[in-house]
């Protein structure tokens, strides 16, 4: 991570909590998908942890994954402690998190989501489908699931843009924007403006798109018997 992106994220994990809340139909999709006590379920680029907190306390074995240490620091700071959440790279799921989690992730779940749009900040389509096949890999058992969120950006026409609603914590605004650059590529860019201290700090990333006729293909090709297509958790 380069300093500039290293800065907004460190930023960003001050006002994540206010900014992300648990929304309650994306909850309940997630229970339905399987995240019920009594089954394991790794929460895949957790960010601060907010989704893997609600779970603990419904009783499910649950742990969460994220590549930003400023994230998974406000993660461990709460009262499930630091066991349940492992700073590592999804790309790395596999080798590094294993080993990090004393193994434990290579023991299997029930349930695996990511959501958040992270999948799309992965470089490219084969990294994409080596994350996903490092998922496939530690499912236990015939009936465990996938729950994979993301933004269908191959609607957005090249050269055109579309700016997210901002978002709002206190006195800090999250601006954000797509512009698609190429038929591959989305740039998206952030900005984190404090309103009291007149700061204002950016990011830039481009954002990979794919189809969601791909994925399904991609799917497929690792053995799930069904993929469903869903319009948004509600």
């Amino acid at each position: 991570m380069n300093p500039k992106t290293a800065e907004f994220y460190h930023k960003l994990a001050g006002v994540y909590d206010e900014l992300f809340p648990v929304e309650a139909t994306t909850m309940q999709f997630l229970r339905e998908a399987g995240a019920r006590s009594g089954n394991s379920v790794l929460d895949l680029a957790c960010g601060s942890g907010l989704y893997t907190e609600a779970l603990l306390q419904e009783g499910v074995d649950a742990y969460g994954l994220d590549g930003s240490p400023d994230l998974i620091e406000q993660a461990r700071a709460r009262g499930s402690g630091p066991d349940r959440f492992v700073f590592a790279d999804m790309r790395r799921l596999g080798t590094e998190a294993a080993d990090t989690a004393g193994g434990r992730l290579a023991a299997g779940f029930d349930l695996v989501f990511c959501i958040g749009n992270s999948i799309s900040h992965l470089d490219s389509t084969a990294e994409v489908r080596s994350v996903l096949r490092s998922v496939a890999g530690i499912l236990r058992g015939p009936h465990a699931r996938v729950v994979l969120q993301y933004v269908d950006m191959d609607e957005i026409p090249v050269g055109s843009a579309r700016n997210l609603p901002a978002l709002q914590a206190g006195t800090v605004g999250f601006e954000r924007c797509y512009v698609r650059s190429a038929s591959d590529r989305v740039t998206f860019d952030a900005a984190l403006v404090d309103e009291r201290t007149d700061s204002r700090v950016t990011i830039r990333n481009e954002l990979l798109v794919f189809r969601t006729a791909d994925l399904v293909d991609w799917f497929g090709e690792l053995g799930f018997g069904s993929v469903e297509v869903w319009g948004g958790f509600g």
